[in-house]
């Protein structure tokens, strides 16, 4: 084995399958919290499992690029799991960018599907789909009200109702891309920097031994969830997973 392989090998699970596995761990642990609303793991990973089954269903395959705006809530990180879960191919945009910054993006990246928050970037949707033929699909978190009535606009909240579509069967290790997040645009157009699954997993380990985090602590999100810093030194120890809002929270436990 290699060097780079060695150092690979203690994150070789993709996210989606660590989740199904804290699950299994950790099952009626609170994995997730916001507002008054909680979620265990078995109960995450069951929604995510639904949620991915509707999004193949709906047209998302294996290596799409799907372009995800969505605030800090429970919504974002089940459809990112679902993502993660179908192999597709999450790119990461905080709620703030608008066309701008985001057109010459999609003629680079030409995405299927765009999953947003309706109250803020409606009138973006719209632009998008005349902009790119190949975006196809427009999920929308929150009143589709004002949104056009046509097979190719969903709200999100279908996502959760029970789905029996198979999903496809992957073959992935932790070296493969998981998301692409953007960069700060200060030079011009942001630019897209793929992430893997390893560099994740080593992220939250490495994160949660640095601040002391075990099975008892809860985390806060206050900020965008998707834009870790790695931090210095070794791994050991505690795994765990992405966000809760704001006002939320996420649960660390220890392996």
């Amino acid at each position: 084995m290699s060097t780079h392989d060695a150092l690979l090998a203690p994150f070789a699970t993709p996210l989606d399958e660590q989740l199904a596995e804290w699950a299994i761990r950790y099952a009626s642990k609170t994995a997730l919290v916001e507002g008054h609303h909680r979620l265990s793991y078995c109960a995450l990973n069951e929604r995510v499992d639904t949620a991915a089954r509707h999004l193949h269903t709906l047209g998302i395959a294996p290596s799409d690029h799907v372009l995800l705006q969505l605030p800090n809530s429970a919504d974002f990180v089940i459809v990112l799991f679902a993502l993660l879960r179908l192999g597709a191919l999450p790119i990461l945009m905080v709620p703030s960018l608008r066309e701008r910054d985001l057109l010459p993006l999609l003629d680079a990246t030409q995405p299927t599907a765009y999953i947003m928050e309706v109250a803020q970037h409606q009138a973006q949707a719209e632009t998008f789909r005349t902009h790119c033929p190949a975006l196809r699909l427009v999920i929308g978190r929150g009143d589709n009200s004002g949104m056009p009535d046509d097979s190719t606009v969903h709200p999100l909240s279908r996502l959760y109702a029970p789905c029996t579509q198979p999903l496809p069967h992957l073959q992935r290790q932790g070296s493969d891309i998981a998301v692409l997040l953007l960069s700060g645009g200060t030079t011009g157009t942001p630019k897209l920097i793929p992430r893997t699954h390893a560099d994740y997993s080593y992220n939250f380990r490495a994160s949660a031994e640095v601040c002391g985090m075990d099975d008892r602590s809860v985390y806060l999100a206050g900020g965008t969830a998707y834009r870790p810093q790695l931090p210095t030194g070794l791994p050991r120890c505690t795994r765990h997973t992405v966000t809760g809002r704001s006002c939320g929270a996420i649960r660390y436990s220890q392996l």
